[in-house]
């Protein structure tokens, strides 16, 4: 059609570089602007990273796995998909997606380094180490986050059964941004009582919480 223009890329996937090489694809090295926060200064030369995760809960611990622990009433989660009519909770009060702006072991820089870390890229997900996926299996730091720990929270030494629970957080210091379920954006300080927070980040847990 005149005036209209089709374009079609297609790229390999090197299964010899490993699922988190950011050169295995141009993909993983394209930055998508929506995923990095405008304040975070952090790693920009790294433009394809990320500062928004899915929110996996963080009041009923499930169990502890070979990546952390391992929560199941948040909305996200590696095959346990949820209905909108699933979050009892009203989806005004439920976190779906978060802010974090914190160091990842197994980052786009330093790779294996507990001590400095890195930053996480886009393209980067969860997984699970066998097909079965079992509760220990679930490896999801890199794609969500619970609320183990109170918002900017600093790990200085990421172990490897600690990647789950890397905390919700940002470069404005005092708080974060969170997306609730409803669609609408709330600013959650880090003042917030860790009860309220781990509360707003169940989709069925029957609790009665502020607004935000």
């Amino acid at each position: 059609m005149p005036g209209r223009w089709h374009i079609e890329l297609k790229y390999t996937y090197n299964t010899a570089l490993g699922w988190n090489d950011p050169s295995n694809s141009p993909l993983d090295a394209l930055p998508v602007p929506i995923y990095v926060c405008p304040s975070e200064a952090t790693w920009t030369g790294y433009p394809n990273r990320r500062t928004y995760f899915g929110v996996a809960g963080g009041k009923t611990l499930s169990t502890h796995g070979w990546r952390g622990d391992v929560y199941f009433d948040g909305i996200f989660n590696i095959n346990r998909a949820k209905a909108l009519t699933e979050i009892s909770d009203g989806t005004s009060m439920t976190l779906m997606v978060g802010e974090s702006n914190h160091r990842v072991k197994w980052g786009l820089t330093n790779y294996g380094d507990a001590v400095l870390g890195g930053p996480t890229g886009w393209e980067l997900g969860g997984a699970c180490l066998k097909p079965n996926c079992v509760d220990t299996d679930q490896s999801y730091g890199r794609d969500t986050r619970n609320t183990k720990y109170a918002l900017n929270t600093f790990l200085p030494n990421i172990a490897d059964d600690m990647d789950n629970d890397l905390p919700f957080g940002s470069a404005h210091g005092n708080g974060a941004q969170f997306l609730f379920a409803d669609g609408h954006v709330g600013f959650l300080p880090n003042s917030i009582d860790i009860t309220v927070f781990r509360n707003l980040s169940t989709y069925a847990g029957g609790e009665v919480t502020p607004s935000y």
